[in-house]
């Protein structure tokens, strides 16, 4: 009897299968005295949603500048404060749990004075 009690969980866990995870990744966007960039998601389901928000340099090896762990709640967003701010060529990388339809993501480029200068969608 246990032993089909035991077959029975692993079978259970194999037909569960892993968990969803998307990333998404906006355009590179050079950064210059007074450009910064930050990295905004939004949660479209249902459920919280958990992941990370990352600026990373794509020229340099793929390095995390600055990452921050989230969850997000149902309908909700999270705003980054500025997460790019040195001098270079950056992106926004979103890796969160569910499908690529549970999030619309982007990159806000503005000025120190929060003067937006372009939107960059992630995709």
């Amino acid at each position: 009897m246990k032993r089909i009690a035991i077959l029975g969980t692993l079978a259970a866990g194999l037909l569960a299968g892993p968990a969803l995870a998307v990333t998404l990744m906006t355009a590179p966007v050079t950064i210059g005295p007074d450009i910064r960039l930050r990295c905004n998601i939004s949660n479209l389901t249902s459920s919280v949603k958990s992941g990370s928000v990352c600026t990373v340099n794509p020229f340099s090896n793929g390095t995390a500048h600055v990452c921050h762990p989230i969850q997000i709640s149902p309908g909700g967003g999270y705003a980054s404060p500025a997460m790019a701010v040195d001098n270079g060529s950056w992106l926004c990388r979103f890796t969160m749990d569910g499908q690529r339809s549970n999030f619309v993501a982007a990159g806000i480029v503005d000025t120190a004075n929060n003067a937006p200068i372009a939107v960059l969608p992630a995709q």
